[in-house]
């Protein structure tokens, strides 16, 4: 991996593994509160591939989580699991100068 990124890229930037201020945290992105990993003033971007479940595909348990978190107070909407991410990725950096990056 470093060596495609440092041919993408024109120089040798060695970054995996990590070993720079690593944060990874096991644990469903949806849930966790991301400014406890990074206060959003000190973000820059927010990368991510979220996951792509359309509603007829999505579990009981995912499709309560995009109803909770698009505060769809009750509704049952039909949004791609995807957007749930979205919003919390857009709540998240109304508080920074991030850009969202997908």
């Amino acid at each position: 991996m470093n060596m495609r990124l440092s041919d993408a890229l024109g120089g040798y930037f060695p970054r995996i593994p990590l070993k720079v201020s690593p944060t990874i945290r096991p644990t469903d992105a949806l849930e966790l509160d991301w400014a406890e990993v990074l206060p959003p003033a000190q973000c820059t971007y927010v990368l991510g591939n979220p996951p792509f479940a359309g509603a007829k595909y999505q579990s009981p348990a995912q499709r309560a989580q995009v109803i909770r978190i698009a505060d769809l107070k009750g509704k049952q909407g039909t949004l791609d699991f995807v957007a749930a991410w979205f919003l919390k990725a857009g709540a998240y950096i109304q508080q920074s100068q991030a850009q969202l990056v997908s």
